[in-house]
């Protein structure tokens, strides 16, 4: 009924990097005079975004660099990226881990979440458990869904924190509300089989209905199989069809199997 998969690093495009407006040749020329000059790391990123656009990897790294030597977390943590996936410079984890932790210090939440996920694999450092949920409980209460499903996965699996199924549900729900689909299906698991609160099938139906609407197969699927049972909502066999075809059309291969069986009758 539900999936557990540890999310992996996230990648952080802000405002400036996702921007495509471009400056003239002049105009990066001022830039990065502010930026060299000045230490204006707006600036730096702007160049090094500018530069990135134009495939010109070696002089965006390096205003990438010092825009993060200025604090600026997305410059740190789009180095973490490159480095981690080894894109444009020779792939090192540890310097990733730097960089994320660059990132981290300057305020990205991002980087926290990504920091945390290298602790705990043991990607690049060593492997720290407790570092880990640290980094992901900062990185959650800080609005980044992915830790807070990987802190509820820990409170699940009992791995480095003392089993909880409320603790759990708390975090499903938590990411559930800031659009994680999966957590939104887990949470709906979690009521249906009455695990960290009273097993509620309408409140089940909400969260797998709402995972379903942000394109998860296993939500999809569930909402079928409750249309289909009557459980959580009224039993209705072709809105089961429906939206075991939708799960089926997502990927999920038992929403495929069990749409085959239904649409045999």
């Amino acid at each position: 009924m539900k999936q557990l998969l540890l999310a992996v690093l996230l990648l952080f495009i802000s405002a400036a990097a996702a921007s495509d407006s471009e400056i003239t040749a002049e105009q990066l020329k001022e830039y990065a005079a502010v930026c060299d000059k000045q230490k204006d790391p707006d600036y730096c990123w702007t160049v090094a975004d500018q530069y990135e656009n134009q495939g010109k990897m070696s002089s965006a790294i390096a205003y990438y660099r010092k825009a993060c030597n200025l604090d600026d977390g997305p410059a740190c943590h789009r180095l973490g990226m490159l480095y981690h996936e080894g894109i444009y410079v020779k792939q090192d984890s540890r310097q990733a881990g730097d960089f994320f932790a660059s990132g981290c210090d300057a305020g990205l939440y991002y980087s926290c979440y990504n920091l945390g996920y290298l602790y705990k694999e043991g990607i690049g450092r060593s492997k720290n458990d407790a570092k880990a949920v640290d980094l992901y409980l900062k990185s959650c209460e800080n609005d980044v869904a992915s830790a807070c499903f990987n802190l509820a996965l820990l409170y699940e699996r009992g791995d480095t924190v003392a089993q909880s199924d409320q603790h759990a549900l708390q975090r499903y729900q938590q990411a559930c509300a800031l659009n994680h689909a999966l957590s939104c299906n887990n949470a709906g698991y979690m009521h249906q089989a009455g695990r960290g609160a009273p097993a509620n099938a309408s409140k089940a139906f909400s969260y797998y209905q709402k995972s379903c609407e942000l394109n998860e197969g296993i939500g999809c699927y569930n909402v079928g199989l409750q249309y289909y049972n009557g459980t959580g909502a009224p039993q209705n066999t072709n809105l089961a069809k429906q939206y075991l075809r939708k799960s089926c059309d997502l990927a999920y291969e038992d929403g495929c199997k069990n749409y085959a069986l239904l649409a045999e009758n």
